[in-house]
């Protein structure tokens, strides 16, 4: 099935289409049929083809706008794409019948189609089963045929081309968060927040809220004024809440926050009892709390119960779209609520212009038509931002930006609030390629405020047939182009960037979220479930379920003469309800099913028959017996059990032929059964680092990633197998320190090492180590790698300061990421490392800087290399850093981080620290992130005076950020 495409417009016709037309050319098909039914491989095409036709219709009739379409035409295209899905499905069941279970390890759909001709019954079988797709097919276009003038003008659409996040779409979020018209109102806020309102005013506790419509800011400047202040309280916290929010674990994040807890710690227990320890931990305490996106009164009378009237200056603020929450926020303090105003124009301006040109100016030809643009929009962000982000990929020319103009009109002067907004968002949505419509879509399958990891994302999306294969290309690198585009478009928010600028996780925000549930919920895409339950349509079929679990609770409060709190719990008849509904559901046809943590019932896998995604992680009620019928799901592609209990995997699982991802990196150890090596189309095999994988995992030729292989749980054989996975791209180990235990395991770290180095000549790219600090001189990082692995383009070695540069590293001439941890940085380690040609990205996390000249200043010249590095990190919190740029060195660096700690017995002068930063041609930015002690403070403005100023006399201006953290001896 690779290389077949769903969309949320078409549904699964392509795929119908293609695998058809694959039947249809099966073999000699012709001649075995002859005998039963003359001319079927035409029936067969014929029925392509109108299916195609179908195909050609939807794509035109969803490429039209929105408020063009008929609501006739609507009902059509989804009753095509439920028909296409019901066809797959049978196409699908059709061949596992034919197979029998004899092919398992064939190459898949086309190599089933080669052999069912062969076949008695499938020869009798086929006629039929075309017969009954021709009259399904017959009675849709009958329907249709009894409404006329259908269709519309197709508005042209675009594929996604970036390959890499567009910077502008990360600098954008930097933008709205710290530059962009927040001045004025956190000026005002704080002002509101901590004036001084006479001496024992100032010391009671104030709350003030701010109040807008979704999409002005709130968040933004709430989290700005947090991030000031909050070093002037004893404690802080900053928790949102959301629109359906599970209030004993918003009590827990606060609780987390103000004790400095990590939330695990935290005990998951009533409301009663949670806010009896928050209000006792912080009852002779100086607080800071921000409550962000407040939706009713019932969550904040819970809430504000844990907040203690003490008079010691704390300090609460709440953020809500809604005038009521916000006044009973600050009753009987009126004036405390912050009605935020949108965007001044000049502002407006500024964000748009940087957005689409990277500069406040504005091509003369296109003035009239942006500020047109930016007067509908009406000073609202997330507004300005959506439509910035369309005009950013489009041609800058007059034309098209009037296109947009035209269709925002449309938009805003039938709504004047925030469905304005919706219908703004709306043109972004129409505006992208179908495949990118549908990823956006899907996304819909996370709660509110859910952050997202990336690669969890782009993995379902495949194994859901939403991106097709291209020559040149694996699937994961053309979906983590459709994220880049996503977020380029500022359609989904990043959240965590990586080391190498990479986005690791995203988030949706809340109007986007409601615009795509929306449009999930009319086409039918994605189900969403959840307690108390939405309304759901139990006479459709459902596609993909997302179980979200608890999502609110409906808790009342009030205080009796004693001050407790108690609460008149809904929670078991909303459960009642939600488990009645699931039961009533038709979930036989169901390809993807999600659950999350707070999950009121797992339904038993009997009921799916065609599921290609089952994703478990961080379910809590998971266990053993929920996974007693996992073979019967024989279409699975991605299944997934991370941060579950679960300790055995069923033996049943060897036989999900289709199975691309398994993820089991479960809490505990998990039991692998030895079949698992029979899963030959296994791309990617995630496990937890006390699991052992079996000896023969050599045959699993598909794997592309493999982590985390700890090295002395595995067999010497088991290692040496890892080398014959001459297709694995991606590899993370751990090596268990401890001189003892390394003696007892060389044998193990040979083999371990003999097969990277294997992999190295084939395809391996990434290699992750992860070893312990045990041994200063590690015999596993040390030791002679022959050959070496030259197709390396990242390599991380991680928590084992080392004392030198291992010589192999210098070997890897298509390296271009590198993080090493340093015991010692030598100027020999900066030869070795300069001579790698293709290094882009260089992170040295270092203790000591160690050279016999110099006063342990590091030198970097001209004949040091790195003709290639853009991004260079040094440094550490115990590092004396000093560091000399020389004429002609690193001539494409762009940014420089720079991380190290002050003491008074640096030998270092001040203006020694960081030497020739003016030789740094092409430097655009510098961060600085300083340690320092009790007592140093001089030194440290000292140097810091010394770094601005060498920084202020660069020609590019770079821009120069730091952070400082006093460390306590």
């Amino acid at each position: 099935m690779e290389g077949f495409l769903v969309t949320a417009a078409t549904g699964a016709l392509n795929s119908v289409v293609e695998k058809l037309t694959e039947i249809a050319m099966a073999g000699e098909f012709e001649r075995h049929m002859r005998s039963t039914s003359k001319g079927v491989r035409c029936q067969i095409r014929y029925l392509a083809d109108e299916l195609a036709a179908m195909q050609a219709f939807l794509l035109k009739m969803s490429d039209s706008e929105e408020q063009n379409a008929d609501p006739q035409d609507k009902a059509w295209m989804k009753e095509v794409r439920e028909l296409s899905y019901d066809i797959e499905d049978s196409l699908d069941e059709f061949m596992l019948h034919v197979d029998g279970g004899e092919s398992v390890n064939s190459g898949g759909f086309i190599d089933k189609c080669k052999n069912l001709v062969t076949k008695t019954k499938a020869r009798y079988r086929i006629p039929k089963l075309i017969e009954e797709f021709k009259e399904q097919i017959r009675v849709v276009g009958e329907r249709n045929s009894r409404y006329r003038n259908l269709g519309g003008d197709s508005i042209n659409t675009r594929k996604a081309t970036n390959l890499s996040v567009d910077q502008r779409a990360l600098s954008i979020f930097q933008d709205v968060s710290s530059l962009v018209g927040i001045d004025e109102p956190k000026k005002e806020l704080i002002e509101l927040l901590m004036k001084d309102e006479g001496h024992l005013a100032s010391e009671k506790l104030r709350v003030i809220s701010i109040v807008g419509t979704g999409g002005l800011g709130k968040t933004t400047i709430a989290n700005q004024i947090f991030e000031e202040l909050k070093e002037q309280f004893d404690c802080s916290a900053f928790v949102s809440v959301s629109r359906n929010p599970d209030v004993s674990k918003i009590l827990r994040i606060i609780l987390s926050e103000v004790s400095a807890e990590p939330y695990g710690n935290t005990e998951a227990g009533d409301v009663q009892q949670l806010v009896r320890k928050i209000t006792t931990f912080l009852k002779k305490k100086r607080y800071f709390i921000v409550i962000d996106d407040l939706w009713n009164l019932e969550n904040w009378k819970i809430i504000r119960c844990a907040f203690p009237k003490n008079t010691s200056g704390s300090r609460v603020i709440t953020t809500t779209r809604i005038n009521e929450v916000a006044e009973s926020c600050c009753f009987p303090h009126e004036h405390r609520v912050y009605k935020l105003r949108p965007l001044h124009f000049v502002d407006s301006k500024r964000l748009f212009l940087e957005r689409i040109f990277c500069s406040e100016e504005c091509p003369l030809n296109l003035t009239k038509v942006c500020y047109n643009i930016l007067e509908k929009c009406d000073g609202l962000p997330l507004a300005i931002i959506a439509i910035s982000g369309l005009l950013a990929t489009k041609e800058p020319t007059e034309d098209q930006s009037n296109q947009v103009e035209k269709s925002i009109g449309y938009a805003l002067e039938r709504n004047e609030d925030v469905n304005g907004m919706i219908k703004i968002l709306s043109l972004s949505y129409f505006d992208l390629p179908q495949n990118l419509r549908t990823c956006l879509l899907y996304l819909c399958t996370f709660p509110e405020d859910y952050i997202i990891n990336t690669r969890r994302l782009v993995r379902r999306w495949i194994a859901e047939g939403f991106i097709r294969e291209e020559h040149g290309h694996t699937r994961y690198e053309l979906g983590q182009r459709c994220f880049n585009e996503l977020i380029n478009r500022s359609l989904i928010q990043p959240m965590y960037i990586g080391k190498f600028g990479e986005v690791k996780s995203c988030r949706v925000h809340d109007i986007i979220l409601d615009f795509i549930q929306s449009k999930s919920i009319e086409e039918n895409f994605v189900t969403l479930l959840r307690v108390p339950s939405a309304t759901i349509d139990l006479l459709s079929k459902v596609r993909r379920l997302s179980l979200l679990g608890n999502t609110e609770e409906e808790d009342r409060s009030d205080e009796d003469r004693s001050g407790d709190i108690y609460i008149m719990d809904k929670r078991e008849e909303d459960a009642s309800k939600y488990v009645d509904i699931l039961r009533k559901m038709k979930l036989c046809n169901a390809r993807s099913l999600t659950l999350f943590s707070n999950s009121v019932e797992i339904p038993s896998l009997l009921q799916f028959r065609h599921l290609r995604v089952l994703d478990f992680e961080d379910c809590e009620h998971l266990q053993d017996h929920h996974l007693a019928n996992i073979g019967n799901l024989m279409q699975l592609k991605y299944l997934s059990l991370k941060n579950t209990i679960i300790n055995v995997l069923p033996t049943q699982i060897a036989g999900l032929q289709y199975l691309e991802t398994l993820n089991i990196d479960v809490r505990g150890t998990i039991n692998i059964p030895a079949h698992i090596s029979r899963l030959r189309r296994l791309i990617y095999l995630l496990v937890e680092t006390r699991s052992k994988l079996p000896d023969k995992i050599g045959r699993m030729q598909a794997l592309q990633e493999l982590k985390v292989i700890n090295v002395f749980v595995h067999s010497v054989t088991s290692l040496q197998e890892i080398g014959r996975l001459t297709n694995l791209r991606k590899l993370s180990i751990y090596v268990p320190g401890g001189y003892v235990v390394a003696e007892r395991y060389k044998d193990h770290m040979k083999a371990m090492i003999s097969s990277i180095c294997k992999l190295g000549r084939a395809n391996l790219q990434h290699l992750t180590i992860r070893a312990a600090p045990d041994s200063e001189d590690d015999f596993f990082i040390q030791e002679s790698w022959y050959p070496p692995p030259l197709s390396l383009r990242e390599l991380v070695i991680n928590h084992s300061p080392m004392l030198r540069v291992p010589k192999w590293i210098g070997s890897l001439v298509n390296l271009q990421r590198l993080i090493l941890y340093m015991k010692k940085v030598s100027q020999e380690n900066i030869r070795v490392l300069g001579g790698l040609p293709a290094l882009l990205y260089l992170i040295l996390y270092v203790d000591e800087i160690f050279t016999e000249m110099d006063c342990r200043r590091l030198r970097i010249t001209s004949n040091c290399g790195f003709p290639m590095l853009e991004f260079m990190q040094i440094g550490g919190p115990t590092c004396e850093l000093g560091l000399i740029f020389e004429a002609g060195c690193l001539p494409k660096l762009q940014q420089l981080y720079l991380e190290y700690g002050v003491e008074e017995t640096n030998p270092l002068k001040a203006k020694d620290v960081v030497f020739g930063i003016e030789n740094l041609s092409r430097l655009i930015g510098i961060y600085c992130c300083i340690h320092y002690a009790y007592g140093t403070n001089l030194t440290r403005v000292a140097m810091q005076t010394a770094m601005e100023k060498a920084i202020s006399g660069h020609t590019n201006k770079p821009t120069f950020s730091k952070d400082e953290y006093s460390i306590y001896k």
